[in-house]
């Protein structure tokens, strides 16, 4: 029992200090309220999406580094199923895109991959990151876009696994994106970043240990002259080569792709893939076109260059290297001189002799035909020993054929010109008339296709390699047909290149 007697009287400022917590506490609980609901609506700076900021990836998948943008959405990403995509597509939709029947965003298929960014190439392990800029597909808001204005979306990837695939079989929703937008828009440059990560594990009876090591390396986007490149080569647009393109990476021609090589090669430390067209180019070595009289002949067709391929793993693909066709010949005006009988102009000679004169002298005869020679071995020494020193295009490139005469005035056409240590075709002699007429050009030689590959293995693809036929006949003699090209034997030269790259 508390005695009354003994209690200490309340003093004024006891009562002070309950006074000012009734008279104030309902204000600071209406300060307290207040600041939850800006924090809520996203004014302090927080996101306003219920997912963190990032990229929450599907199994077999990695997703990260998303970075919104005024014009696109920036991501990397990866897969891990153990198996190569041999092409491979990435686009990115927000939560609003409409989904059709079949579980796909409705402006994306199959057969329309315009609105999707190619990736070529993807290995297990290897991370490439990408920009998906707007599209009217996308479904992304971009242009003036508040900074800190917020995206929630999906990242898609398509894909095929088998070899020489040109559109993609398989879809998968492989992340969704929480992020907000920066306000800096992406340049417009032409290079990409992949990033591989391996990891390696030991351990004993006590300890465990994992390191990671991660390496990063540019990707070169239709660069057409990559000498010693540290990167990924990949070939999004039809062009032609400037120069050699050597790398350590990858080497991809997307579908639809014709890269012209004119002569140069292509040397690759891990994976060619041509999933469109190679065209080896045509030379200048074709024998020029000769006037007399108001007359003209036709030009000699050039040769074509061949073409060196290394790779650890080399998928072939379509390979053209055809000569060109012979010109014709054609009247200018009227005509003079001698009138007697000229011989055609031969064509260039390889390891095999040019087409010639044709038998006799049969008036309108046709120029002779290139040949083919011997295919050569191709062998670690002699590549390393004989043919990259001494240029390879010495020994792949094809002869020129060459041009018909001006029979009526006594001009003689031009030979063809001669590659003479190559394993192309030879060119053809132009036609041969002893009458008033202007005769037509002979057909450049075939080109020769080189292949080498190592552990990785090879995949053929389709070769072409035909000489040039001879101009088109109007009265003048028939240019003969250039020699044909060939594809030796490719060389696997197990785990040691003949070219380090």
């Amino acid at each position: 029992m508390i005695n009354m007697a003994h209690a200490a009287p309340r003093g004024p400022n006891a009562q002070s200090s309950v006074e000012y917590i009734l008279s104030y506490g309902w204000a600071i609980l209406a300060v307290a309220v207040a600041a939850g609901l800006l924090f809520a609506l996203g004014l302090f700076g927080q996101s306003s999406s219920s997912t963190p900021a990032g990229c929450i990836a599907q199994p077999n998948f990695s997703c990260s580094n998303p970075v919104y943008t005024t014009n696109g959405i920036s991501v990397t990403i990866g897969q891990n199923s153990g198996q190569d995509y041999y092409a491979s597509w990435a686009f990115v939709t927000s939560v609003s895109e409409r989904i059709g029947s079949s579980g796909l965003p409705v402006n994306f298929s199959e057969s329309n991959t315009v609105n999707m960014v190619s990736l070529g190439l993807m290995t297990p392990g290897q991370s490439v990151s990408f920009v998906f800029k707007n599209t009217s597909a996308g479904a992304i808001p971009t242009g003036n876009v508040p900074v800190g204005a917020p995206f929630d979306g999906y990242v898609w990837l398509a894909y095929c696994t088998s070899i020489n695939c040109t559109s993609p079989t398989s879809f998968a929703k492989i992340g969704s994106i929480s992020v907000k937008a920066t306000g800096n828009a992406f340049a417009g440059g032409s290079t990409s970043t992949i990033t591989s990560t391996s990891t390696t594990s030991t351990s004993s009876t006590t300890t465990s240990t994992t390191t990671s090591t991660t390496s990063t390396t540019t990707i070169y986007t239709n660069q057409y002259y990559c000498n010693l490149c540290t990167g990924d080569v990949q070939f999004t647009a039809t062009g032609t080569l400037t120069g050699n393109v050597i790398t350590t990476g990858n080497v991809v021609i997307n579908s639809g792709v014709t890269l012209t090589t004119d002569g140069y090669m292509i040397i690759s430390g891990n994976t060619f893939n041509n999933l469109g067209t190679i065209d080896t180019g045509i030379q200048s070595n074709g024998g020029a076109a000769v006037s007399s009289g108001g007359q003209s002949s036709g030009a000699g067709g050039g040769g074509a260059y061949g073409i060196y391929i290394q790779a650890n793993k080399l998928i072939a693909g379509t390979i053209s290297a055809n000569g060109q066709n012979g010109g014709t010949g054609y009247t200018g005006g009227s005509s003079g001189g001698s009138g007697h009988c000229p011989g055609n102009a031969a064509g260039g000679s390889t390891l095999a002799p040019g087409g010639n004169s044709p038998g006799g002298l049969t008036n309108g005869g046709t120029g002779g035909n290139g040949q083919t020679p011997s295919a050569p071995t191709l062998s670690i020494s002699n590549i390393q020993n004989t043919w990259y020193p001494g240029g390879f295009q010495n020994y792949y490139d094809a002869a020129g054929g060459g041009s018909g005469a001006v029979s009526d005035t006594g001009a003689t056409g031009n030979a063809g010109g001669s590659v003479t240590n190559s394993y192309a075709g030879s060119g053809a002699g132009g036609g041969y008339t002893c009458s008033q007429t202007w005769d037509n050009g002979g057909g450049g030689g075939g080109g020769a296709i080189f292949l080498a590959y190592g552990a990785g293995g090879y995949l053929g693809g389709t070769y072409t390699e035909s000489g040039g036929n001879g101009g088109t006949p109007q009265v003048g003699g028939l240019g003969g047909v250039g020699g044909a090209g060939q594809v030796p034997t490719p060389l696997n030269y197990g785990s040691t290149p003949p070219i380090t790259p």
